[in-house]
């Protein structure tokens, strides 16, 4: 099941489109990266589609869950997250009784991939640990990024409700479990969008991350297909 409410229309606002319509994750890269992941929501969305077909279960923010997470959009956070990881997000927030500010939720491979550019590239002061696209916890939907201001103070109240800070990695939390098995259907559902629209390209529907799926990636146009 996926309810699929990925960030509003204010996300594809001016700045999604600073690359034009041919943009590609590629020439993001290629033209100084804007750092951000927004300019890829448009396959994020496509991604996630596709993730529900494999039985993924990820859902979005409600109106009500959203008085106590703030997902900043404009940082490509999408508000979609594991259900049973949410619901501890929403209590750890209103167990310390203010709104929790994240600058990401689940994360899509082609969100994934953007960063870990960033990080092998040496670019948009990526200092934190990125991991490969298809091991993320954030593409499984049980990661999230804390915003940096008052950062320290959620520690307790999150690992009171099962989420874990990530030693070395300063903004990140994982709920339960580090290894999260769902991890790999982001990339398995890009993969599948790839050779669906690229039959004569196509590439293994594995979930692993390889030359081949990372020049796919590379080539995949940021508002999809």
């Amino acid at each position: 099941m996926l309810w699929l409410l990925l960030v509003g229309p204010t996300v594809l606002g001016p700045q999604c489109w600073a690359y034009g319509h041919n943009c590609t994750l590629g020439s993001i890269l290629d033209k100084g990266s804007q750092c951000g992941t927004y300019a890829v929501i448009g396959l994020t969305r496509q991604i996630a589609a596709e993730i529900a077909l494999l039985n993924v279960t990820l859902v979005a923010l409600t109106p009500e869950q959203a008085k106590h997470v703030n997902c900043l959009s404009a940082e490509g956070c999408t508000g979609l997250l594991n259900p049973v990881a949410l619901d501890a997000l929403v209590e750890a927030a209103k167990a310390r009784g203010k709104p929790i500010t994240l600058v990401s939720m689940w994360r899509s491979a082609a969100q994934q991939y953007l960063l870990y550019q960033h990080k092998a590239l040496g670019i948009c002061g990526q200092t934190n640990p990125v991991s490969r696209p298809g091991n993320s916890n954030h593409e499984g939907g049980t990661g999230i990024d804390v915003d940096g201001t008052g950062r320290q103070a959620w520690k307790k109240p999150l690992k009171d409700v099962g989420w874990k800070h990530l030693s070395g990695d300063p903004p990140h939390f994982y709920y339960l479990n580090k290894k999260d098995p769902n991890t790999k259907y982001s990339l398995m559902a890009f993969q599948r969008l790839w050779n669906r629209h690229n039959p004569t390209a196509k590439i293994a529907e594995d979930g692993k991350y390889n030359s081949e799926t990372a020049e796919a990636l590379h080539q995949a146009p940021c508002q999809g297909w």
